[in-house]
């Protein structure tokens, strides 16, 4: 089990994965825009697809550990390490 940090720019004009930035703490996070609005888990919904999808992992296997009603979140991705960095790697 993984986890990842990420955050979401909710309400664009398109679903994609930008790279990485860094939040206030220092820490990097995933930035990861949704078309979705974030009403009714609608935009996490969003997320975990896109994710599933570019990282080719099933939805499942990702929840969110923290930040629910927050830009800034903690994944939770049952898969190991270093199949994610590869999976990053190849996507990014």
């Amino acid at each position: 089990m993984v986890t990842l940090a990420v955050h979401v720019r909710p309400r664009s004009a398109e679903d994609a994965v930008l790279g990485w930035t860094t939040a206030s703490d220092g820490r990097p996070e995933l930035l990861v825009k949704l078309s979705s609005a974030p009403t009714d888990g609608k935009a996490n919904s969003a997320l975990i697809r896109l994710l599933a999808h570019e990282l080719a992992l099933s939805k499942s296997s990702i929840t969110i550990k923290s930040g629910r009603a927050s830009r800034h979140k903690i994944l939770r991705i049952d898969t190991e390490q270093a199949v994610l960095d590869k999976a990053l790697a190849r996507l990014l």
